[in-house]
């Protein structure tokens, strides 16, 4: 099969080309889409990645204002196309310079068996997409969804023009969304909310470094949590909860940018036993993590947009080792409540209950929970996820997990 996946990855060794300009880059998608990659790269087919990068904007966030690439080659051999970075306007400055390299695909593979596969609810690509599968009717057009597109970027401080460009980028990705043929989903009651009908899909709520998880020779007295600081995602419940533990002997650190950023540095310089570092590389976060105890998920179920989006960190955190503390959510799998220590309710007292739950577990109990974390992530390895999508798009049965 030939097969074209549109996306916004920024291989590693660009990194700090895209961030020099400023503004920030979301570290889980880019990591999701390079081990995407990889796991295509070792299946049975053709693959050709094109890549708009999901960079700042210009002027708020970045000072790029066009985008023309990166200054050294892709070792993923992946194409950049170019565009212009303006806030909005780039949106439609992608889908344009989408156009060549989606025209070249459909003209080399004319007469095979060819997909597209969309990674993210994102309309420029999905309508290159779309104008590609209505030249070539015989293309298999996928959509990856790891949000939907109503929930994507949280953050609070937005004003009155963001929200209505919002509401007619949303009405317009619905009316291309009818004519994508198949989905990968990252929780099941995205099914019903994308009005997927009889259209095939499969459900992989991420994708898992291919290793074997190791059990740390020694655990901390420090509770970890890394990610964006947004108050839906449950920063301030977790500062009470770290409060309620009482015990000197715990230490907190929280890494992440965000909204409650100012409330978290308050924080921090209120309690000496709260560190806030700030946003790290990744290396760097792996670093802190070593030294943790637990690592901690914040976020409650009581919000709609929970049943249709799986925290990323989750699975990050399980191949550490350590114990994780996350509610359970409506959108993960069953199997989740045995991998995780689970506040019995949304407030603040239950995690704290969660987290000296966790910190204080016994090796035993540890040692079920990490073969059972192994066993779930072995079917989310880059290999095992990219095996099921060539089926899917073959329109093959696909193994349910």
């Amino acid at each position: 099969m030939n097969l074209l996946l549109l996306c916004g990855c920024v291989e590693a060794q660009h990194e700090a080309e895209a961030l020099g300009t400023g503004g920030r880059m979301e570290q889980a998608s880019n990591l999701y889409q390079r081990r995407l990659i990889e796991g295509l790269r070792g299946q049975n087919c053709n693959l050709r990645v094109v890549s708009a990068p999901f960079i700042a904007a210009w002027p708020m966030q970045s000072a790029r204002r066009v985008f023309h690439g990166f200054s050294s080659p892709s070792q993923q051999e992946i194409t950049y196309v170019p565009f212009h970075n303006l806030w909005g306007y780039r949106s439609i400055s992608r889908a344009r310079a989408l156009r060549r390299p989606v025209d070249d695909f459909l003209k080399d593979t004319r007469g095979t068996r060819r997909a597209i596969v969309v990674y993210a609810p994102h309309t420029p690509f999905l309508y290159a997409a779309v104008q590609a599968k209505r030249q070539a009717p015989d293309l298999h057009l996928c959509l990856i969804v790891p949000d939907l597109p109503r929930y994507m970027n949280l953050n609070e401080n937005h004003r009155g023009f963001y929200d209505l460009c919002k509401f007619f980028d949303i009405r317009l990705f619905e009316r291309l969304n009818r004519e994508t043929d198949s989905f990968l989903l990252f929780t099941r009651p995205m099914a019903g909310a994308l009005q997927v009908g009889n259209r095939p899909f499969l459900v992989a709520e991420g994708l898992a470094e291919n290793r074997v998880i190791q059990t740390p020779r020694e655990r901390g007295k420090t509770f970890v949590y890394a990610g964006r600081l947004v108050r839906r995602f449950g920063v301030e419940r977790l500062l009470k909860a770290f409060e309620q533990l009482g015990s000197e002997e715990y230490r907190l650190v929280i890494c992440g940018d965000g909204e409650m950023r100012p409330v978290v540095e308050a924080a921090a310089r209120a309690n000496p036993r709260i560190c806030y570092p700030g946003v790290l590389s990744r290396d760097a976060l792996a670093e802190v993590m070593h030294r943790a105890g637990a690592l901690v998920n914040p976020r409650t179920g009581e919000e709609e947009f929970t049943r249709y989006s799986f925290p990323s960190k989750i699975i990050e955190y399980l191949q550490t080792g350590l114990p994780v503390v996350s509610d359970y959510l409506e959108g993960m799998p069953p199997v989740y409540r045995q991998l995780m220590y689970c506040p019995c309710d949304a407030s603040s007292t239950a995690l704290a209950g969660a987290m000296r739950e966790a910190i204080q577990a016994a090796p035993g109990v540890e040692a079920v929970r990490l073969r059972a974390a192994q066993a779930h992530l072995n079917t989310l390895t880059p290999a095992a996820v990219s095996g099921r999508l060539l089926a899917l798009l073959a329109g093959e049965a696909v193994e349910e997990y």
